[in-house]
């Protein structure tokens, strides 16, 4: 065991398929941030939290049911049955949580809940001298995730926890059902039936990633898009994907389209006034973009040819602002 360890959780944003891969059959496309999350954790002679960003969370506790923060209480949770499994003694440490994912009071909609599991239970596991591999984590991570986003894609805990570009589909209903029976180490050792989690290479030198000056909260948009989840809509985003993969400079437009076609149909606004100022700036210029994640605000993902994104992000103006140097790819 060290005294100390560190872990740090990248970010994501979706290139495609973020409505689609909340259906087991659905792909979605993702790559890691510059922005994460990094928890150090430290031995100690009782349990503590320090979250600089979030220093109402700051405590002491005995027992992980006692952690403010919702996420770190079920990171620090499965971490414990995880370690005891392994026949290690459950032993106080501290926790010090450092994100760089957030703008003060308001969220990029970069996987911050994702980031702040994944780097927790890394920490943890690092700090007891625990070898694991991204598999493992991000295992671990949904396990802890599960009972509380069961609607989830988990698409973000992969990212968090492989920290490279991915194909992603999620796993079935069989293995939701593994989740909510099986102890961890059987879900560890299992194979999840249909998980696809498959690196892939993204040229990004020429994404410009832009916040819309409105924070999103995704999970009502998924609530209420979900229903509307045809297998039709499912298999053609499958087949934009496909298509994408083969040819990565085709237009990031058509993922929009094919999201707009989705709104329309389940009556939701995702394509909020500042999204749609960015696509329309976006497409009088001859670039083409969609937004990141489930809509409603966060990021808008914009192409522009790097020898022109100096003289043209220069123009971008207040509620806006580019996210410099983002993508970590």
């Amino acid at each position: 065991m060290k005294s100390s360890a560190r872990y740090f959780a990248p970010g994501k944003l979706f290139i495609a398929g973020e409505y689609a891969v909340l259906k087991p059959e659905g792909k979605a496309i993702l790559v890691p941030v510059k922005k994460g999350i990094r928890v150090q954790a430290a031995f100690r002679k009782r349990f503590r939290i320090r979250n600089a960003q979030r220093p109402h969370e700051n405590q002491s506790f005995s027992s992980p049911s006692e952690i403010i923060n919702p996420r770190v209480r079920l990171a620090v949770e499965v971490s414990r049955l995880y370690l005891e499994a392994q026949g290690y003694i459950w032993q106080p440490f501290s926790l010090i949580i450092q994100s760089n994912i957030s703008s003060q009071d308001m969220k990029y909609g970069l996987g911050s809940s994702g980031a702040v599991i994944v780097a927790t239970i890394g920490a943890i596991l690092s700090l007891f001298g625990i070898e694991f591999d991204a598999l493992t984590l991000f295992k671990l991570a949904v396990k802890a995730n599960h009972d509380v986003m069961v609607d989830s894609s988990f698409a973000d805990l992969a990212i968090s926890s492989f920290k490279v570009p991915l194909l992603y589909s999620r796993f079935n209903e069989k293995v939701d059902m593994m989740l909510n029976t099986h102890h961890i180490p059987t879900l560890i050792q299992q194979d999840w039936e249909g998980l696809v989690i498959q690196p892939i290479p993204i040229p990004t030198k020429d994404f410009v990633v832009i916040f819309s000056g409105v924070s999103s909260d995704s999970i009502p948009l998924i609530s209420q898009v979900k229903p509307h989840l045809s297998e039709a809509w499912v298999q053609a985003s499958n087949t934009l994907i496909d298509a994408w993969l083969v040819d990565p400079s085709r237009s990031l437009t058509l993922f929009s389209m094919h999201l707009r076609a989705l709104a329309k149909h389940a009556n939701v606004a995702i394509f909020t006034p500042e999204i749609e100022q960015l696509l329309t700036w976006a497409k009088a210029n001859s670039w083409d973009g969609k937004f990141s994640g489930a809509g409603g605000g966060d990021c808008v993902i914009i192409r522009i040819p790097k020898a022109r994104q100096k003289e043209a992000l220069a123009t971008i103006l207040p509620p806006y602002q580019v996210l410099k140097a983002i993508i970590s790819v």
